[in-house]
């Protein structure tokens, strides 16, 4: 999406190296040339400006959460193989010595995709909370609306198969939702379609909405305002089930993140709202700095925390009240996301 500058100017044509500075793209001989052609640049440019804003927000929120990802993964995987567009994710009973509920990813040897795909499978509903406040401060900076979106894909150009160990399995099968935001600028009068746990399936995290919904999309199965899986989130977080400690610490987690980000603007002095402008390089630079600093942040966090009393508790009352917390997450998700 960062393209590289044009070489002829746009008006005459002529070879020219003289960038303009709104959209970094366009090329021009000199003023006189720039200011010929402004009345046909000028609603190009905003649209190249808004189009590479949200692919470097969209492009920072994936590498996010897979920062996240990495410090809140619950499946410890033993093992992983790949068979052509499958790969196979075998889960492994290991000591949980990450804040007594956890264990360190990764847990066996991966490729930085394979660990990228191990992070996303089965989690879409959680990319949609997990980075909730970090995504309104940035959007609301662009003036964006946000939807969440749950939908049936027309067909995934990979498959992820999950072994647990009490013999049951799960994948990421075209009969399976799968979540991802609506991004709209009203003004632009333009959508797009962040997936950020699309790579489970080989999609890539950015497109126009209507390419996306031509490509991938067979059906919509709701549309929720921007915020809802949040509450969803938070009031699972309120039971005494394992689900609800994971959503618990997630979101202390996602606290964090917060926290760290707003440190690191502090320390580099660089508001969040200039990274979508800089020069591709610059940006590059600084994004790898932030998730540096926000990677050391859950860290810190993580090793001090421990929640493995709770744990012991959630698995009590689940043991003495089998199946229950299947009912109670049901009731949760009627309330706060409706039926579909």
């Amino acid at each position: 999406m960062d393209e590289a500058a044009h070489t002829t100017c746009s008006h005459c044509g002529k070879q020219a190296s003289n960038k303009c500075l709104g959209c970094n793209n366009h090329v021009y001989c000199g003023k006189e040339c720039q200011k010929k052609d402004w009345p046909t640049h000028k609603m190009l440019c905003k649209d190249i400006r808004l189009d590479r804003a949200v692919f470097r927000i969209a492009n920072l929120l994936q590498k996010m959460f897979l920062v996240f990802g990495r410090h809140s993964c619950e499946t410890v995987y033993g093992s992983v193989e790949q068979n052509g567009n499958t790969i196979i994710l075998n889960e492994t009973y290991k000591a949980r010595t990450r804040a007594g509920f956890f264990d360190s990813f990764p847990h066996c040897q991966m490729t930085e995709e394979l660990e990228a795909i191990a992070l996303c499978a089965c989690s879409c509903d959680v990319s949609l909370w997990a980075l909730h406040p970090f995504i309104a401060n940035m959007l609301s900076v662009l003036g964006l609306k946000v939807e969440e979106l749950n939908i049936r894909l027309s067909h995934c150009p990979r498959q992820v198969v999950i072994n647990l160990t009490d013999g049951t399995s799960e994948n990421n099968s075209l009969g399976r939702d799968h979540s991802v935001f609506l991004w709209t600028s009203r003004k632009r009068n333009r959508s797009w379609i962040i997936d950020l746990t699309g790579v489970q399936y080989g999609i890539d995290i950015y497109h126009r909405a209507e390419d996306y919904s031509k490509k991938f999309v067979k059906s919509i199965v709701h549309k929720k305002e921007f915020g809802r899986y949040k509450r969803y989130a938070e009031e699972v977080a309120k039971l005494c089930i394992y689900e609800g400690l994971y959503c618990k610490i997630c979101l202390h987690l996602s606290e964090q993140i917060m926290q760290a980000v707003q440190a690191w603007t502090e320390m580099s002095a660089i508001p969040l709202s200039t990274l979508t402008h800089l020069d591709q390089d610059e940006f590059v630079t600084h994004r790898d700095a932030l998730l540096t600093y926000i990677d050391t942040t859950l860290r810190n966090f993580m090793d001090k925390a421990d929640y493995s009393a709770e744990l012991a508790a959630v698995s009590a009352w689940e043991n003495a009240n089998p199946g229950l917390h299947e009912l109670l997450t049901h009731q949760v998700r009627a309330k706060i996301l409706g039926p579909g």
